[in-house]
């Protein structure tokens, strides 16, 4: 199974042990937790659920392989996917460009569900290394 979530806002002491222990069940269970890093040009380790180690935290890059200029960056993020001028669904059954961290987390969830169908026993530590050994290197501010 695996999960892409687009973001929780600001990192606080009320919502750090929910997320915690909501990925440590997933992991539990088999499940990847694949989530954005956030939107605001600032450490992902401040933003929920970025901040977590039980999860996937995805930065945007730009079509030069840059970091965009509104994603969170630092070393709460594991990987970078496409995020500026991503083609999808919007609102009233349109299909349009849109930007953003939740435009790059569900490139990387496909990847993820692509390991996982070639071998089902692959947890967060294999997927995370996987990752971080095929990604492209990303500029990024932090």
């Amino acid at each position: 199974c695996v999960l892409n979530e687009g973001g929780g806002g600001g990192r606080k002491a009320l919502n750090e042990a929910a997320y915690i222990a909501w990925g440590v069940r997933m992991n539990a269970n088999g499940g990847i937790w694949v989530t954005s890093a956030g939107n605001n040009n600032a450490n992902a380790c401040n933003y929920a659920p970025a901040f977590t180690a039980e999860a996937v935290s995805v930065g945007a890059y730009d079509v030069y392989t840059q970091a965009a200029s509104f994603s969170n960056y630092g070393e709460c993020v594991d990987v970078w996917g496409p995020g500026v001028f991503v083609w999808s669904a919007t609102p009233g059954d349109g299909y349009g460009p849109s930007s953003g961290t939740s435009m790059s987390s569900p490139n990387v969830a496909a990847i993820v569900v692509k390991l996982l169908k070639k071998q089902s026993d692959r947890n967060l530590p294999y997927i995370k290394n996987y990752l971080n050994d095929n990604a492209r290197m990303v500029n990024s501010n932090g």
